[in-house]
């Protein structure tokens, strides 16, 4: 299988400034390019916005010189581009693409992009769609249907990228890279979301400044202490809002292979400066929306049999570990037997799939 590196361009809140923003992105993509995809994340569109401007995007006036995806973030979408989306299955104009609500999209080089558009408000989180009005608040609801989407054995756990408006709570949880002031616009339900998924690359805007954390662990369950994460590290990247007079960074370019087709050993590289999941405390219930209410056996079983945390957090019986290491070494001596291809031997093993998940697929193969 191919494994094609995806040059990526990321920017902050672009607040309407349609003309600006992709003159500046056209001038970036001829000096670094070219890109094969823009990322939009923080708030597209101002919470008043000038009728001609939107018309004359919608128009095509405006040249969007890459392949564009955006969300939202506290403010919705105007009438008109609302209108216009519905008409189009999300196209506003040439490259220009709302993603919508929530969700993953593949895109045609394969990089797995979450997404979810929106803020948060105590007072209608656990309500329905109805409740939100004129507002643009994600629900529980929507957090609980990303966080349970189910993932294929055959490819690794986690997406390539998760945008979001809001920064996740926590994030700053046993980092040395410090920000001047404190987090004043993020969201537990958000870093629950990060710690579902475990995207390679988080980005979002909310806080209007540039932060780069150092990579971190992800967590698969909550067993004992000594499980180990999924094999992959997640990178969390707060951007600015587009050409702000402080001059804070707003865009942030990489390459990418997508977690499909990388090989399974290069996908598990961990860096130096690797720190532990920051959301330990999140994921073992002391923290979090419901804080101190433990999720009942029912919540565990509805989420689809995918990898996250819904069926790894079953109370299974805690065994002495040089029993498990036996039985470890066991399977991975069956394994080595198995008519199995290289990719799919190596991809059980860097993915750490229990031992009773993994007899369970290598019969039913």
């Amino acid at each position: 299988m191919s494994q094609q590196s995806i040059k990526v361009l990321v920017i902050g809140s672009v607040n309407s400034r349609f003309a600006e923003t992709f003159k500046k992105v056209s001038s970036i993509n001829n000096k670094h390019g070219p890109f094969d995809v823009l990322l939009c994340t923080g708030n597209f569109f101002q919470s008043e916005n000038d009728e001609s401007e939107l018309i004359s995007l919608m128009q095509g006036n405006i040249e969007v010189p890459i392949t564009t995806y955006f969300i939202t973030g506290d403010r919705p979408l105007p009438t008109s581009i609302e209108k216009r989306i519905k008409e189009t299955d999300g196209e506003v104009c040439t490259n220009l693409f709302y993603l919508g609500k929530q969700g993953i999209l593949t895109t045609a080089q394969g990089l797995k992009i979450a997404f979810m558009s929106g803020s948060f408000n105590k007072d209608i989180y656990n309500g329905t769609e109805s409740s939100t009005g004129m507002h643009n608040n994600y629900l529980s609801s929507d957090i609980k249907r990303l966080q349970s989407t189910r993932m294929p054995i055959t490819t690794p756990s986690g997406v390539d990228i998760l945008l979001t408006y809001e920064w996740p709570s926590f994030i700053t949880n046993g980092s040395n890279c410090s920000l001047e002031t404190p987090l004043t616009n993020s969201s537990t339900p958000i870093a629950e979301l990060a710690a579902a998924l475990k995207p390679r690359y988080h980005f979002a805007a909310s806080e209007n400044v540039f932060y780069e954390r150092e990579p971190y662990s992800n967590i698969t369950g909550f067993g004992p202490a000594e499980e180990r994460p999924a094999g992959h590290v997640s990178r969390f990247v707060g951007l600015a809002d587009v050409l702000n007079p402080k001059k804070q960074r707003w865009f942030y370019a990489f390459n990418l292979i997508p977690m499909g087709t990388i090989d399974a050993e290069k996908l598990c590289i961990a860096p130096n400066n690797t720190t532990p999941c920051p959301f330990n405390l999140l994921l073992t219930g002391d923290q979090g929306v419901n804080a101190g209410q433990k999720r009942s056996q029912d919540d565990s079983q509805n989420n689809n049999g995918s990898f996250f945390w819904g069926d790894e957090q079953r109370n299974t019986k805690k065994f002495p570990q040089k029993i498990i290491s036996a039985i470890a070494a066991k399977y991975l001596d069956i394994l080595s037997k198995t008519v199995l291809s290289v990719r799919m031997k190596s991809l059980l093993y860097h993915q750490k799939t229990t031992f009773v998940e993994s007899v369970i697929f290598l019969v039913t193969f």
